[in-house]
């Protein structure tokens, strides 16, 4: 029954599962349907970014100035980079060790703060990740909003969208882990400076 189970396994995987990812370079929308949406695929896409204004401007300099240094903002800490996950803590009534789910402590600090925090961290035990999903780029940020397109046209055509529900910023530096999880929903992420690394299941 094993190797039955095993060889099915196999056999979906290989029906579904590309084993490499696909590239497209500035895709149409039916491109983008048919190569990605409609067969369920992660693709990377190229030569989209490179043409917004924020891939020549955002830098922790230009950051700084336009959101300000002393502007308030939220950020996610957590004292070993993993948010939103499962974590072994001591058991009072037993000495032993139980799993618990737990969420990043929302600190309320200066942007400047925060940059200081991710350029030069002085304490292992708060690991800053700004990582709001609650379209934080347009609530919080707006002085952000002419370095980015209002829409992105392969996408708005593919998904039949009107209006898009959120548009988030996220910084964070190698220690930001985020867990396995399943997004519910469609997403584009863009990288405008450093990269990000995806591990798919």
């Amino acid at each position: 029954d094993n190797m039955m189970d095993d060889g099915l396994s196999q056999d979906t995987k290989d029906f579904w599962i590309e084993s490499n990812i696909k590239y497209l370079y500035n895709p149409t929308s039916l491109e983008f349907l048919r190569d990605a949406v409609s067969c369920y695929h992660p693709i990377i896409i190229r030569g989209v970014v490179n043409e917004w204004p924020a891939f020549n401007t955002w830098n922790i300099q230009y950051l700084l100035d336009k959101i300000g240094e002393n502007t308030p903002i939220a950020v996610n800490v957590t004292p070993n980079g993993y948010a939103d996950s499962i974590q072994s803590n001591n058991n009072e009534k037993s000495d032993s060790l139980i799993d618990v789910f737990t969420y990043p402590f929302e600190a309320t600090m200066k942007m400047k703060t925060f940059v200081d925090m991710i350029i030069e961290p002085e304490d292992d035990d708060a690991i800053p990740y700004l990582s709001q999903q609650n379209d934080n780029l347009r609530l919080n940020f707006p002085s952000l909003l002419n370095d980015i397109p209002k829409s992105i046209n392969f996408a708005d055509e593919a998904f039949n969208y009107i209006n898009i529900d959120a548009i988030n910023l996220w910084i964070g530096d190698e220690r930001s882990t985020s867990s396995l999880h399943k997004d519910h929903y469609e997403n584009l992420y863009a990288v405008i400076e450093g990269e990000k690394t995806f591990y798919l299941l």
